[in-house]
């Protein structure tokens, strides 16, 4: 089902930022990866979004190549069925997906990038694995965890103004190193990326 080569639309990588769907659930702690997608349209000046199969897709041409920017609309537990059917369409093998999204088990501002593996407890994951394989790079976002309450309410609230401040530097970090995944590979980016934390700032 899947190739390595680039599809007849020249396509070299498809970015996914896992998010559930719905102004409810816009810019809270479970959309990392949605809002790196934005940024990443932002400054690529991507073409708007457009829905295809069960995804919101628009077309980033970079100077690492073409990239298909994918925000699945299946709800974060059945993100697995949107990309398994787009690395199809596109004919990409799965090293050529980069998932991003977001990691309670991180502290909040914090980047990792992992060439490939399991799923963890991340929900979206858990669906993307068993149907992609976990040969792929991803980026986490870290949200932390909450000290008291319900783990739900925590990641599908927002975030308070201190924290996020602390994302808006991590959700830009993620966006570079996607875009040094598809230049210089996950290695290179882990080495660059992995030691990011932010930083709090004055004001």
């Amino acid at each position: 089902m899947f190739f390595h080569k680039k599809c007849g639309g020249g396509i070299d990588y498809i970015i996914a930022g896992l998010g559930n769907p719905g102004r409810e659930y816009e810019d809270t702690r479970h959309n990392m990866g949605f809002r790196v997608l934005d940024i990443l349209a932002y400054q690529t000046g991507a073409n708007g979004w457009k829905t295809r199969k069960k995804g919101l897709e628009c077309r980033a041409r970079l100077p690492q190549g073409t990239a298909v920017l994918v925000k699945p609309q299946t709800f974060m537990n059945k993100s697995g069925e949107c990309l398994q059917e787009t690395l199809a369409f596109y004919k990409l093998a799965p090293e050529h997906l980069i998932v991003i999204y977001d990691d309670i088990d991180l502290v909040a501002g914090a980047v990792r990038v992992r060439p490939s593996g399991g799923a963890g407890t991340h929900n979206g994951m858990r669906s993307i694995v068993p149907v992609v394989g976990e040969n792929f790079p991803r980026i986490r976002v870290g949200v932390g965890k909450p000290e008291h309450g319900d783990l739900a309410d925590y990641v599908l609230g927002r975030p308070q103004q201190a924290e996020q401040k602390l994302l808006e530097q991590a959700l830009e970090a993620a966006a570079q190193a996607a875009l040094c995944i598809m230049s210089d590979g996950a290695e290179k980016a882990m080495q660059r990326f992995n030691g990011f934390k932010a930083e709090k700032k004055d004001g």
